[in-house]
């Protein structure tokens, strides 16, 4: 990063490959030596700049970390070292031990077991307070967990990895969040219930610094209760439920309101995933989004104009559109109406970076501003256009497949260069299948695109 100079104890440049900025933007915290864990995790060594002092700062020196992050002040790094979550003073290099009982394949504090990472989506098992006075972390109990083993070809011996993984119908670890109060120095157990085969895929402080969100799951998965938490007690009571016939899939959408009166949250009314305004008692006010389309993702609400942002689609399920929409149902298209709009909003939600792809055509990032209008092509990738002119690249066609109840399937075909109608050809079917990764998209082209077009040069189908 430019004028700064990043330099170890014994000398030597700090090659980093992740950075984050504290909340007033005067810190940053790189991360180097990366080792991975498993999809997502890893460890790391850490280091914190800052940019007013011109000072560096090593959290790593007791060990590699994981999961480091700053508090919402900035004065403080938290971060898991050896199962336990910890908390170190930036000037003072002051440590404190949050959690005592982290123990390998045993007690994991602060970060999630194989599952949760995995099957739920996360890496971070630790919350800040709204006010930094108070941190909630997951602590899972994966003691009776049975053990997978692993050979590693990785040197001239191979070495032998045990590691928890529950297989179906077998024991899950046990999860409980616990909250830590600074000012008191102390930490206690949320009220979460005791059935040990519960989920808690998700925590969420509200607005209210005393008060954390708590997800609450079925081992079916069919059923969602999200528990208001009193920091100071520990005691809970269900704030929202949600039930389903088949299977309730997580997300992040649940935005809790300045006002400390109302929250967001995503869920299926009449088989569409739409956008809901809840009080803080669990009474649905308004259903925001109502077209028979699906919210996709959702990015934010504005308070200043009373406004959503998200993902659906309109024309095609190959498609994604981004979209506004205020508390009076006005909506407004964001970016383009057709291929794959993916934004990045501002600090504010007043402008947002769309990248713009579509189907045999390079991608696209767009500057607009939050009224839906195009100020500036940012990066048109014209030498790329002209790169790939040169080489011999067939069009991706897109179909429907008509099958019986009115059910149509989308598939995409890419034929061979001067295609002959009455020749035989050979053909590759590929498909990944799983609803939530669809590869028949109106996007551009992927790295698979350009192996199957050397396929297609091989007169494959």
């Amino acid at each position: 990063m430019k004028g700064i100079d990043l330099k170890s104890d014994e000398g030597k440049p700090i090659e980093y490959d992740d950075y984050s900025f504290s909340n007033d933007e005067k810190l940053i915290l790189f991360t180097t030596e990366r080792s991975p864990l498993y999809r997502h995790s890893f460890k790391a060594k850490y280091y914190a700049y800052n940019l007013v002092e011109k000072k560096l700062y090593n959290f790593s020196k007791n060990g590699m970390m994981q999961l480091a992050s700053f508090s919402p002040g900035g004065q403080k790094v938290v971060f898991v070292r050896d199962n336990n979550l910890y908390v170190e003073e930036i000037k003072s290099g002051i440590e404190t031990m949050i959690s005592k009982n982290g123990k390998f394949n045993s007690i994991i504090n602060g970060a999630p077991d194989w599952v949760y990472e995995e099957e739920f989506s996360f890496s971070k098992a630790y919350e800040w307070s709204p006010d930094g006075k108070k941190i909630a972390w997951f602590r899972f109990d994966e003691s009776e967990v049975k053990e997978f083993s692993l050979t590693l070809f990785d040197s001239l011996y191979p070495r032998e990895v045990k590691y928890k993984y529950p297989k179906a119908g077998e024991d899950n670890s046990i999860v409980e969040i616990h909250i830590y109060d600074f000012e008191k120095n102390k930490s206690l157990k949320a009220e979460i219930g005791n059935d040990a085969t519960q989920y808690i895929p998700r925590i969420k402080w509200t607005m209210d610094p005393n008060t954390l969100c708590i997800s609450r799951m079925n081992r079916l998965q069919n059923k969602l209760e999200l528990l208001l938490c009193d920091a100071n007690s520990g005691n809970c009571n269900v704030l929202y439920t949600e039930t389903s016939e088949t299977y309730i899939d997580i997300s992040d959408d649940l935005t809790f309101l300045s006002d400390k009166k109302h929250f967001i949250i995503s869920a299926y009314k009449d088989g569409y995933n739409q956008l809901l305004l809840y009080d803080m008692n669990g009474k649905m006010e308004k259903q925001l989004t109502t077209d028979k389309k699906n919210v996709l993702a959702f990015y934010g609400f504005n308070e200043k104009t009373q406004t959503c942002f998200y993902q659906s689609f309109e024309n095609s399920p190959c498609e994604r559109q981004v979209y506004s929409i205020n508390l009076k149902g006005d909506k407004k298209l964001l970016g383009h109406a057709d291929g794959i709009n993916t934004p990045e909003f501002s600090s504010g939600q007043k402008f947002l970076i769309n990248r713009y792809s579509i189907a045999n055509k390079v991608t696209k990032y767009e500057l607009y501003n939050i009224n839906g209008k195009m100020l500036k092509i940012l990066e048109g990738n014209d030498a790329l256009t002209k790169k790939l002119a040169e080489y011999m690249i067939s069009p991706k066609e897109f179909m429907e497949i008509k099958l019986p109840n009115n059910i149509s399937l989308q598939a995409w075909m890419i034929k061979p260069m001067n295609f002959n109608v009455s020749k035989k050809y050979p053909v590759l079917m590929y498909v990944y299948g799983g609803p939530g990764a669809p590869t028949v998209m109106n996007g551009s082209a992927s790295n698979n695109d350009y192996w199957f077009q050397v396929l297609a040069q091989k007169d494959i189908l």
